[in-house]
């Protein structure tokens, strides 16, 4: 979404990652690379999400969220900046 939260149009039609989704490619250790970028990965579409050249933010939804989650001692997997582009 962009800062006005507004789905960020892209050709695959893609607004989420989901753990039911089909298709998503998990790592060795069970964890997940989620590509936030504008050009298709070079690993293929399956964990790409669009975000297109304007500024967005990122939202983590909990269902069914653990005792940590709601108490406040749940700190999600930081994220990793692997490049970033200035488009000006």
């Amino acid at each position: 979404m962009d800062l006005k939260m507004i789905p960020v149009r892209n050709p695959i039609y893609r607004y989420a990652i989901a753990p039911h989704r089909k298709g998503l490619i998990y790592g060795l250790d069970g964890s997940l690379d989620v590509y936030w970028q504008t050009q298709e990965p070079t690993t293929g579409p399956s964990n790409w999400l669009p975000s297109g050249l304007v500024d967005f933010f990122i939202t983590l939804r909990l269902y069914v969220p653990t005792a940590a989650a709601i108490n406040g001692s749940y700190k999600p997997p930081q994220l990793q900046i692997l490049s970033s582009v200035d488009p000006s």
